[in-house]
């Protein structure tokens, strides 16, 4: 039974599949991030001196380069388990 037909997408195998949503996923939380970080240096600079709102947008901020990091290295551990796992050779 002939199933290529059902493959409407320009992958051949499951890595290249996988490596593209990595990619989308770091895309988007590269995106997330700058949002957070947008809206955190915002609430950063109205807290007025209030010293809770200055630290809730402090650790706001912390938390999203933090995030930004273990999406970027995230990746790395995926790509190496599947270059690992999935290997032709």
């Amino acid at each position: 039974m002939d199933l290529s037909g059902l493959n409407n997408t320009n992958y051949t195998d499951l890595v290249q599949f996988v490596q593209a949503m990595i990619n989308l996923a770091i895309s988007f939380a590269a995106l997330l991030a700058v949002v957070f970080l947008v809206k955190a240096g915002f609430d950063y600079i109205v807290s007025g001196g209030d010293g809770d709102k200055a630290d809730k947008a402090q650790k706001s901020i912390i938390y999203t380069l933090l995030g930004l990091v273990l999406a970027f290295v995230s990746p790395l551990i995926i790509r190496f388990i599947l270059a690992s796992v999935l290997s032709t050779s």
